[in-house]
């Protein structure tokens, strides 16, 4: 089925008016190909790239959103909502009814009356004009609605995904900075027995590296158990056993483009699946208004019938009898049915609307908040890779030196090198933070665009 799922970039909706409904409703199919390949990058050429989805994990999101059964009933869902927009528009079935007519109860004799006989009679009840198009549309707008109920899914399961992705990454990145600093306390023991060993140090200086040493052992196994955590959790959300941890990420990047904020409003107001939801319930409920208004138009009930006769017992020969019957529905309670029905709708779709302004608000809320997060975690990365780290990796380098020359206590190398550990490991916890605030935009921002991997 050549079938696409886009937002009107005027309304924010579904689909096009003039595609049919297997046009505008997204397949499982496609819906698959473009999380795999797209999901966390912005469509628009004219806005910078939020985020770059590498191969592995596109290749885990698929398989994630081929296995989860949640998508999976979404799926089912989506076709159940098309096959009801036929039915929508369907006229009423026709009736059909036979009936023997004036049989005399003293001899069941078919011939006996002259108005005893068999009738063949067809209904068919037509709807007011408009009814069935009205409902056919309203219909649509459930299907439709019921497409970006699974891409919104899909999107908040790929936004998991990468959320766990980076922090599997971070705490990779966390075990191999803490086996540098072990290293670094391993050479710190070495430098503080060679004094004592000369005779310019301390045997509590040796006793304090090695304790620490100790705890930083700890430190590994406790670590060690968290990755494992955090590596079966991938694993169960992209339907693997938890014992079957898949690939885990390679490095952390830490490359970002700018961001445009302008522009990544306008993608939201296009992409994003809640957004679209509302704007297409609010379209809806004006049908409904409509719909409702046209409840007081009957419908128009058209009925034939034929009656076959037999010739009397005497040899008379009786006609066969043919009839037509036309008949509507009078609207007796106007007021407390069709104009109640109106007024309700009415405030279904004004609820409607003030939930739409409501969801604006708060997207628009919540891309601003992730918008200056962003930024002040670019301003803090920029900080630890220019000055704190740097500054960081020069205070141990002296403080190394001067203990060697006996002009700094062993406290002071300590001090220096907690220093420059933290240091590291909170330069990581912001890369990651920003990465998965990344991630929070561009799910945010629907997550449409293409892009070769």
């Amino acid at each position: 089925m050549n079938s696409r799922f886009w937002l009107n970039s005027h309304t924010g909706a579904l689909g096009n008016k003039k595609d049919t409904i297997g046009e505008n409703i997204f397949t499982k199919h496609h819906i698959t190909i473009i999380i795999t390949f797209s999901l966390l990058i912005l469509a628009d050429t004219a806005v910078s790239q939020v985020i770059t989805v590498d191969s592995l994990l596109a290749a885990h999101i698929a398989a994630a959103l081929k296995n989860n059964p949640e998508i999976a009933a979404l799926s089912a869902s989506l076709d159940a909502a098309r096959q009801r927009v036929s039915q929508a528009g369907a006229w009423h079935d026709p009736t059909v009814k036979f009936s023997l007519m004036n049989l005399p109860l003293s001899s069941f004799d078919f011939n006996q009356e002259n108005m005893t006989g068999a009738w063949l009679s067809i209904g068919q009840a037509i709807p007011a004009p408009g009814k069935t198009r009205l409902k056919t549309d309203i219909s649509e707008s459930n299907a439709k609605i019921a497409a970006a109920e699974q891409f919104g899914r899909e999107l908040k399961l790929a936004e998991s995904l990468a959320l766990i992705w980076f922090e599997w990454a971070y705490l990779l990145e966390k075990l191999t900075t803490l086996n540098h600093d072990i290293q670094l306390m391993d050479n710190l023991i070495v430098i503080a027995r060679s004094k004592y060993e000369t005779g310019s140090g301390l045997q509590h200086d040796i006793l304090r590296a090695e304790t620490k040493r100790s705890k930083q052992d700890d430190t590994r196994i406790k670590l060690a158990q968290t990755i494992s955590t955090v590596a079966s959790r991938f694993a169960t959300l992209i339907g693997l056993h938890s014992n079957a941890a898949p690939l885990p990420p390679s490095i952390l990047p830490d490359e970002f483009s700018e961001l445009e904020a302008g522009g990544l409003s306008d993608l939201m107001y296009q992409h994003n699946p809640a957004w679209a939801i509302m704007v297409i319930r609010v379209e809806s409920s004006g049908k409904k208004v409509d719909l409702a208004k046209l409840a007081v138009l009957p419908d128009l009930k058209l009925g034939a019938a034929y009656g076959f006769r037999q010739a009397t017992n005497a040899g008379l020969s009786r006609p066969d009898f043919f009839s037509i019957s036309a008949g509507i529905t009078v609207p007796l309670y106007k007021e407390r049915k069709q104009n109640a029905g109106v007024r309700e709708k009415i405030a279904m779709q004004r609820s409607a609307l003030l939930r739409k302004n409501s969801l604006r608000l708060e997207l628009d809320f919540m891309l601003r908040k992730l918008v200056d997060e962003d930024r002040r975690l670019a301003e803090q990365i920029l900080l630890y890779k220019d000055g704190i780290l740097p500054q960081a990796e020069a205070t141990l380098a002296a403080s190394t030196s001067s203990y060697s020359i006996g002009k700094a206590d062993f406290e002071a190398l300590l001090m220096a090198e907690s220093v420059l550990y933290n240091t590291a490991l909170e330069k990581l916890e912001r890369i990651r933070d920003r990465l998965k605030t990344r991630a929070s935009i561009a799910a945010l921002t629907g997550g449409s665009s293409l892009m070769g991997l």
